[in-house]
Formats: C-alpha cells, sequence, structure tokens
C-alpha cells in the first residue's frame, strides 16, 4: 500500500484526471439548447454553494462560461449540516442518445466469487470527475448561480449516461477484469483470492492500473484484506451473501407506511433483499394486494404482521452460498393457490446450501391452474429465472409430480394450459441436463403441505362442471366454409385482447359485422385472459345472430383456441366449424381488413367496451346501449337448461324458393318464373338420420350392398330409378360411418351425409355441405 501512497485522495476535491476515456454529450443535430432560468434557492444554501464553487472552480473542475444551454441548481442538505450542490439535469438528458455499454448483472457478477478467503473493496474517489467532458460538449453542462455561469470540464452527477461511461473507463483501466477475480459495479472494485499471497499480487495489479489510468483511492473507504467486506448493499464473505448489516438495521427502523408511495417504497428496499426470504411473495401478498387499481388503502393487523415478517425475514437471513457450476444444483419448487416458489441448492462442504430463494404471486389466470399444472409451472419458471446459474450444469428437481411425463404427454392439452404457453415450458426444459427426482412433500421442505407423489399424465382432469348431454336439438350443420356457398350469409369478425398497458389486467372484445345491419361492437370484460376474450367474443355474437333471427351465421376468428374449444368440446358443434383467418397477415384483402378491425376494436374495449359478463343464470341478450350491461349464462353456451323441443335459432320458413338444375340454366335464373315455392314438409320430431335412411328404399338397398356385394342381383326395379342410379355411378365413394351412409367426394376434408328422399327438399335450405343424394 506505501508503495502506492500517491494513488490515495486527500480531499473531497482530490480527483484524478484521466486520459484513456472523454465523456461526449450526444444531443443530436436537430436538438434545441436547453435553457432553463435559474430559480430562487433558500438563503440559508448560499454561502455554502458559494463556498462549494469556489473550491470547485480553483481545482478546475468547473469555469466560468457564457452559453445558450442552462439548468437549475438545487442545493440539498447533508447530515453534516451543510448544504451539497446538485444540478438539475433532467431538461437536458432528455435530449441525450442513452448509452447501450452493457451493465453487469449485480447477480451475476457475485456469482464468480469462489472459493475465496481474502477480500479487498476500492472506492474510486470523486471517481465520476475523473473523466473529462470533450471541450465541444462542455457549454451543454452550464448552470448559474449569483448572476454567473459555470459549466463542469468534467462528468458531473446526474448526466444520464455517467454510469456506463465510467464503466468504460474502469474496463479501458482494467482491460483483462473478467480473465482474473475482479468485479465492477459501477464505481465499485472487489477483489478476491484463495491465499493472502495471491490477494498481495492481485491488489498490486489492480492499483498499478488504476495508477496508469489516472484515477485516485478513497483510502477510508477502501476495505483492505477482509475475512467479508460490503459490497453495493450486501456483505460478501468467506461464508458466501448476505444482506448488509447497517442496511438491515435501517429497515428495522422504518415506520408502518400511511400512503401508497411509502409503501412502495418499502417494498423497493425489500425487493433488493428478496432472494435472501423463502416464499418471499407470500408473505408479502397483503402488501402488494394494495398496491392494486381501485383497492382502497386499509391497514390493518394482517399487514402489519407482514411487514413485521419481512423485516425480521431479511434480517435473520442466512448467508447464501456461491453457486459452484462443477457441482449440480438442487431445485425445489412448490406452489399454493396464490403463489410459486422455489429455493436453489448445492451440496457443498457436506451439506445442502441455499444459493437463493425466488417466489411469485400468480395471475388470475395462473391462479385456475390445475395442481399438477401448478407443479409443472413452478419448475418451468424456476429454471428460467435461474438459467443464466443452472444452464450447462446438472440439475436435480425435486418434486411430488412426475412433471416431465406430464409435460409431454398429451392429457396437458386436455386442461387449462394453451399451446403457446406449453410450446414455451417446452423450449425451456429442452437442452438441459435435467434429472427429476420424485419425492414425496415431507421431503421437500418448500413443498410442505402439498399433495403427495402420484402420476400426472395418468390422472384424468378433474372437470369443475358437468359436461353437456349430447342430445342437443338439431340445427343446420357447416362442416366447411365454402366463399362459393356462402357468399350472403352474415358474417363476423370476432377478436379478443387482454393487456396491462394502464398496470391492471384487462381484456376486451371486438365484432365486425357484414352482410347484415349490426354495427361494430365492443365490449369490456375486466381482468380476464386473452382466451378468455376470445371465447367470449364467439359467445357474443352467436348470441346476438340468435336474437336477430339469423339461421345461418360464418365466424371468422384467428383463434384456433376459440374453434378447438368449440367444436371439440361443445357436442352441438360436432357437425360445423368456423373460418379460422390467419391473424395478422400482411395479404391484403376483406378477412384481413375485418380481423385488424376487430383487433383494434378488442384493445378500445379494454378501457371504454360496453361491459359484458359471464353471469349464470342465463338471461336473454340485448344488442348493447349505451348504459346498458350485457350478461349470458351456460345454458346459451351450451342449450342444457332449455326444453327439448326449442330450438336455439328460429325454425326454417314454411316455404322456400327452389331453383332446379333446368331452371338455372334458364337466361335470368332469379326470376321468380323459373323457381318452384315448396311448402316445407316438417321431419320426423326423433330428427334421426339412420332411421330416415332405413325407410328410404334405395339407400337401404345401397347400404345392403356396402355390406355384401352379392345384393347387387336383388336390385330390381331399383336398376331403372333415377335416384338410384345417380347414388350408384358413386359407389365408389360411398361408405359406412355409425351406421350412416355417407360421401366423400375428391376435395372433401369431411365425409358427407347422403340425404333420405324424404328429406331432400328440407335439407335443401341447409345446403352449405352439399349433401350428394340427387340435390
Amino acid at each position: 500500500m506505501l508503495e502506492h501512497a500517491h494513488l490515495y485522495s486527500r480531499g473531497s476535491s482530490d480527483c484524478g484526471k484521466t486520459t484513456l476515456h472523454e465523456t461526449a454529450i450526444p444531443t443530436g443535430s436537430d436538438a434545441h439548447p436547453v435553457y432553463i432560468r435559474q430559480y430562487h434557492i433558500l438563503l440559508a444554501a448560499h454561502d455554502s454553494v458559494q463556498t462549494t464553487i469556489m473550491d470547485l472552480l480553483h481545482t478546475g473542475i468547473i469555469r466560468k462560461c457564457n452559453s445558450t444551454y442552462n439548468s437549475p441548481i438545487w442545493p440539498v442538505l447533508k447530515a453534516s449540516g451543510k448544504w451539497r450542490l446538485t444540478v438539475d439535469n433532467r431538461q437536458l438528458n432528455k435530449q441525450v442518445c442513452l448509452s447501450r455499454w452493457p451493465m453487469a448483472y449485480l447477480d451475476e457478477t457475485l456469482t464468480k466469487v469462489q472459493n475465496a478467503a481474502y477480500f479487498t473493496s476500492l472506492d474510486i474517489s470523486n471517481g465520476f470527475w475523473t473523466i473529462p467532458v470533450h471541450e465541444d460538449d462542455q457549454h451543454k453542462l452550464a448552470f448559474s448561480f449569483n448572476n454567473v455561469q459555470y459549466t463542469w470540464t468534467v462528468t458531473p452527477f446526474g448526466y444520464a449516461n455517467l454510469p456506463a461511461e465510467f464503466n468504460i473507463f474502469l474496463h479501458k483501466a482494467i482491460p483483462d477484469v473478467n480473465s482474473r477475480n475482479i468485479a465492477i459495479y459501477v464505481d465499485d472494485i472487489l477483489m478476491w483470492s484463495d491465499s493472502w499471497t495471491a490477494h498481495r499480487e492481485l491488489l498490486s495489479y489492480v492499483l498499478t492500473r488504476l495508477s496508469v489510468a489516472g484515477a485516485k483511492i478513497s483510502l477510508d473507504k477502501g476495505q483492505w484484506y477482509k475475512w467479508a467486506v460490503n459490497y453495493v448493499g450486501f456483505q460478501v464473505g468467506q461464508e458466501g451473501i448476505r444482506p448488509q448489516l447497517n442496511r438491515t438495521l435501517a429497515l428495522q427502523t422504518l415506520p408502518a407506511p400511511t400512503t401508497l408511495k411509502q409503501l412502495r417504497s418499502f417494498l423497493g428496499i425489500c425487493n433488493f433483499s428478496r432472494h435472501f426470504v423463502a416464499d418471499y411473495a407470500k408473505i408479502a401478498q397483503p402488501l402488494t394486494r394494495l398496491l392494486k387499481k381501485d383497492t382502497p388503502w386499509h391497514w390493518g393487523q394482517e399487514q402489519d404482521v407482514a411487514m413485521q415478517t419481512l423485516k425480521h425475514s431479511i434480517s435473520a437471513a442466512p448467508a447464501l452460498a456461491f453457486p459452484d457450476k462443477t457441482k449440480p444444483f438442487i431445485l425445489e419448487t412448490a406452489f399454493t393457490p396464490l403463489n410459486i416458489s422455489a429455493v436453489l441448492k448445492q451440496q457443498q462442504d457436506q451439506q445442502k446450501r441455499v444459493v437463493s430463494y425466488t417466489s411469485k404471486s400468480l395471475s388470475p389466470v395462473e391462479q385456475r391452474f390445475t395442481d399438477c399444472e401448478k407443479a409443472l409451472f413452478s419448475a418451468v419458471w424456476a429454471i428460467q429465472q435461474y438459467r443464466n446459474l443452472v444452464c450447462g450444469a446438472e440439475i436435480i428437481l425435486e418434486t411430488c409430480h412426475q412433471i416431465l411425463i406430464y409435460l409431454t404427454s398429451g392429457k396437458l392439452r386436455e386442461g387449462k394450459v394453451t399451446n403457446a404457453r406449453i410450446a414455451n415450458w417446452i423450449l425451456t426444459t429442452e437442452g438441459l441436463s435435467l434429472q427429476v427426482k420424485y419425492a414425496k412433500s415431507k421431503n421437500n421442505a418448500v413443498a410442505q403441505g402439498l399433495a403427495a407423489l402420484h402420476d400426472c399424465a395418468s390422472l384424468p382432469h378433474q372437470p369443475t362442471e358437468e359436461r353437456p348431454p349430447t342430445d342437443l336439438p338439431g340445427l343446420a350443420n357447416h362442416q366447411s366454409f365454402s366463399d362459393v356457398l356462402c357468399p350472403t350469409f352474415p358474417k363476423v369478425y370476432v377478436d379478443g385482447s387482454a393487456h396491462r398497458k394502464t398496470g391492471t389486467l384487462g381484456a376486451g372484445v371486438g365484432l365486425v359485422w357484414t352482410n347484415c345491419d349490426l354495427p361494430p361492437q365492443k365490449f369490456k370484460l375486466g381482468p380476464k385472459s386473452s382466451q378468455y376474450a376470445e371465447l367470449a367474443g364467439t359467445l357474443i355474437a352467436l348470441t346476438q345472430a340468435a336474437e336477430h333471427n339469423y339461421e345461418h351465421l360464418v365466424i371468422c376468428t384467428d383463434s384456433d383456441y376459440t374453434v378447438r374449444s368449440f367444436i371439440d368440446y361443445l357436442p352441438h358443434w360436432l357437425g360445423n366449424d368456423m373460418k379460422k383467418i390467419p391473424g395478422h397477415s400482411k395479404l391484403d384483402g376483406p378477412d384481413k381488413a375485418g380481423n385488424d378491425r376487430a383487433d383494434a376494436l378488442a384493445k378500445e374495449g379494454v378501457s371504454t367496451g360496453q361491459p359484458w359478463e359471464f353471469g349464470n343464470p342465463a338471461s336473454q341478450v340485448s344488442q348493447p346501449t349505451d348504459n346498458s350491461s350485457v350478461t349470458i349464462g351456460t345454458s346459451e353456451l351450451r342449450n342444457t337448461q332449455r326444453e327439448a323441443d326449442t330450438p336455439l335459432f328460429p325454425q326454417p320458413p314454411a316455404q322456400v324458393d327452389v331453383v332446379t338444375r333446368s331452371g338455372a340454366k334458364a337466361p335470368d335464373p332469379h326470376n321468380p318464373s323459373n323457381s318452384n315455392r315448396i311448402t316445407l314438409i316438417t321431419p320426423e320430431a326423433h330428427n334421426d338420420l339412420v332411421q330416415a335412411q332405413e325407410k328410404d328404399q334405395a339407400l337401404t338397398h345401397l347400404i345392403r350392398i356396402l355390406q355384401d356385394t352379392t345384393s347387387v342381383a336383388d336390385s330390381g326395379d331399383l336398376i331403372n330409378d333415377a335416384y338410384f342410379q345417380a347414388l350408384w355411378k358413386q359407389k365408389e365413394r360411398l361408405s359406412l360411418r355409425d351406421g350412416v351412409l355417407t360421401f366423400k367426394g375428391t376435395n372433401d376434408q369431411h365425409c358427407r351425409w347422403v340425404v333420405p328422399r324424404q328429406w331432400r327438399i328440407t335439407m335443401m335450405q341447409h345446403a352449405h355441405d352439399e349433401p350428394c343424394g340427387g340435390h
């Protein structure tokens, strides 16, 4: 240390000066000078500020100037009773292009410390003043006092790029910092070694490099050759990392907050040390709940207990072990109905030592996950949090759920997790050396109180509601979409949106109708997920279609989740389809225009849409007005509470105009003279297609031929039947499916019913599927 005596600062204004780096103020060529006139300051601070300015002027840290720029000063009273000179550069900083220098993450920096016996922490004396400002930019830092204008010749406090500029300087001064036992965080330097000799050599090297760079060291702020040192709010030593003692003592003296601002300040202090506290999110939940929008302020016993528990947990926190990437990591996870948590451990010195704790509160969507889904989510989320530590090392995941089997099984897709989440979870676990150690919860201290070991993939999901019956009244089935067959059907573009732009989760729905008189609409759903919004939008569209007597409807959605939810899970939809359109397509057209408009309405609906909620019992839905709230229940969606003979949509009209093939060839096929008005005969009440086909002689004989080819010789008079002949020509495309005679054309994706003769006229109103039986 005596060899580098010239390196130590002798006073507050005794700072070094480097030639390795200069600070530039990049405001851009089109930026106008920022000039803010100095306002009045406290008279009590005048003499102290004047003395400070004279000292800075004498040492060359500032100089007099005449600049088109000016930022106001704001004296701050120090604990010693003197006043600190500060300059308000906020308006200037708004014009500055921020530096993109890669600042170090503190948690990553401290993970480099391993197997150390001696520590030293250095503080650069007025380190920021070590770096000069480029002469062409000095005028931008001007300020005024006592009718005289000054500017800085060195980099001042309050400049936006100051931390980045100083990091650049220190990395120039010690270019091999990453290959030595040295950590740099802003202006603090940490060194560690496993022996006295190695530490002396390392310290001598650093001091030499700083001396060459022109920096000076604050001797009284340095911590030399210690077993443990304070570094950026932590105590770093041989045993590991723990919260800094003076910070925990200050935390104990904080009173209970009386405002949201004070509560945020307290939680901000605690969050800095949250990785020292197990189940931090669960403990802090009574406090974080008060931060939610529209939550009334109430500080009661629950909040007071949470605050005292956090104070005690941080003060009594054990030292966290330094991670060793040559050894396996042990990851224990747990969940509750409202939170998930994890602890990362390693076997060190013949015992399991905690490396870090982490936890989070579950969102409303995540809270609805099943236990198996929460167990899987907690493990995946923990891996994502610790990926920078555990990637490349062996990971032993201790859990009471068989999550890896569950993740790759089809069982997961039957639950509440979206395909996008599942894909993200699979990608997170891929490429990792992950070993799952199944243990009952009593062996996992983090998972106390959870269910015992069970097979997630084989146990069925417990349905939250009884599945609806399948004997729903028949409607027009549309198993595919055709622009040719459905040009005049009412069409609706449905989209849902959810975001937290205001800090609170909100969801909205947008509907854009075409080929009908309904206007575009937007609905406000409250704190719901985007999947909920997509389903709700389709439900609203169906309800409005029923109210306006639409027998047919084309629903256009870009949500595969919605299509699968309706078609795969609702029995009434087993014979229907939706028009799946690409989301955010770059190809212009009516579908893109409709979907984009619905998407915009959905985003607007989050805050300004008509309120809508999914209620039970069911109620009639009307087109919304400005002051009305729309409510619908499960019976409208699943049709399980309606009378058996009451259809969801109105019955077809008693008469229709039928244009035959020969009529369609006429010069004006749409002229009524070329059409025949036919009164429809109501089919039998049971609407059973199998029984209806059995009553049709031609279809019955065809079914018999398909079952036994020797029946062709028994065709008799049917050989001369035009209806039978038309079907016989297509016999290669006929098949039996569940006892129903079906037909599948060359370009068909789905089989079609072969319509019985007595139903042909009735079925013409449902011509979407173009049944092959002579029509």
